[in-house]
C-alpha cells in the first residue's frame, strides 16, 4: 500500500539500513536464538515499531520468546489478511462444532487411551484426543505445568465517530500495549449510538493510567468514556522460549492424541495446524 511508504521511509521508524537489516532477516535461514538477539542489527527499527507490536501478538517481551516462533508469526502476517467474524470470534468455534454431537457442563476427571472418565460417567471411543489448554491437559496427564503469558483486555464505549481511525495504535510510555477501535471494522460490534474500543495490557493495569495511556494513544479526552468490561486472562498464550520445537513432534502420550496452540506457534493458525496433524494421524491409524 504505497500510502503507508512516507512512514515507512521516516526517520522515525528507524534508519533504512535497519530497516533493510529486518528485509535481510526474512531471507536468513532461521535461527534456534531468542528473537532479541536475531533482530540486533535493526536497531530503533525493532525498539520504535516491532518490539511495541509484536509484544501484542506474544503478551510477553518480545526479546525473550523464540526466534523461529517469531519468524513464522511474522510469515503469517505478510501472507494472510486480517480480519474478524462479523458475529464474533464465537462463530469460529461454532462452525467448528456444526454436526457434531457435544455435551456441554461435564468435567473431565481422567483419560486414558480407550476411555474418557467424567462427572457425568464414563465414555469409551477408538481414539481419545485432549484437545485442551497446556495447563488442563498437564493436570489430566500429571504432566509439569508449562508457563503461561497473562493479558487483560479493556472495552470502552466511546462517542459515535469520535475516533475514525481503523488501524491499531501503539507505542508510548504506559500500560497499553495496543489499542483499536474495532467497531469500525466491524460495524456490528458497536453499542447502540456509540463506538466500541478496545486495548490490551499486560496483566492487570489501573484504570487511570490506562485511559491516561489510551488519550495519547488517540490524541483526546478518555475521562467520559464508559468502561463497559475488563476481562483479566491469567493464561492468555502458552509461552514459546528458544530451545523449544516449533512443532511438537510428539502428539500421543499414553496412547492419548493432544492438540492445542501449546504444541505449535501458540495463535490460531498453531491450534489450527496441531488439530490438522492429529486428524492425519488418526486417520493414518484407523
Amino acid at each position: 500500500n504505497l500510502s503507508y511508504l512516507k512512514g515507512v521511509l521516516t526517520g522515525l521508524t528507524g534508519t533504512l539500513r535497519e530497516k533493510f537489516e529486518f528485509l535481510r532477516y526474512l531471507r536468513r535461514p532461521t535461527e534456534d536464538i531468542d528473537f532479541g538477539t536475531a533482530l540486533l542489527e535493526t536497531g530503533e527499527f525493532f525498539e520504535r515499531v516491532l518490539a511495541p507490536f509484536l509484544t501484542g501478538v506474544f503478551l510477553t517481551n518480545p526479546r525473550d520468546v523464540s526466534n523461529r516462533m517469531a519468524r513464522e508469526l511474522i510469515h503469517w502476517f505478510i501472507e494472510g489478511s486480517p480480519g474478524i467474524p462479523s458475529a464474533g470470534v464465537q462463530q469460529v468455534s461454532a462452525a467448528l462444532a456444526a454436526g457434531l454431537d457435544i455435551e456441554y457442563g461435564v468435567t473431565v476427571t481422567k483419560l486414558s487411551e480407550k476411555f474418557v472418565e467424567s462427572d457425568n460417567g464414563i465414555f469409551q471411543a477408538d481414539y481419545v484426543v485432549a484437545a485442551l489448554d497446556p495447563i488442563s491437559t498437564a493436570k489430566l496427564l500429571d504432566q509439569e505445568i508449562p508457563k503461561m503469558n497473562q493479558s487483560t483486555t479493556w472495552y470502552f464505549r466511546t462517542p459515535e465517530g469520535e475516533i475514525s481511525s481503523d488501524h491499531l495504535r501503539i507505542g508510548g510510555l504506559g500500560p497499553v500495549i495496543n489499542s483499536l477501535v474495532l467497531s469500525n471494522i466491524a460495524p456490528t460490534y458497536a453499542p447502540d449510538g456509540a463506538s466500541l474500543l478496545l486495548a490490551t495490557t499486560l496483566g492487570d493495569g489501573d484504570e487511570t493510567d490506562v485511559r491516561s495511556h489510551l488519550s495519547y494513544l488517540w490524541e483526546c479526552e478518555t475521562k467520559d468514556w464508559e468502561l463497559l468490561s475488563r476481562i483479566e486472562i491469567p493464561n492468555s498464550l502458552p509461552n514459546h522460549p528458544t530451545g523449544k520445537e516449533l512443532v511438537a513432534e510428539r502428539i500421543v502420550h499414553n496412547g492419548i492424541y493432544l492438540a492445542g496452540d501449546w504444541l505449535a506457534t501458540p495463535s490460531q493458525q498453531g491450534a489450527l495446524v496441531s488439530g490438522r496433524r492429529v486428524a492425519n494421524a488418526i486417520i493414518a491409524a484407523h
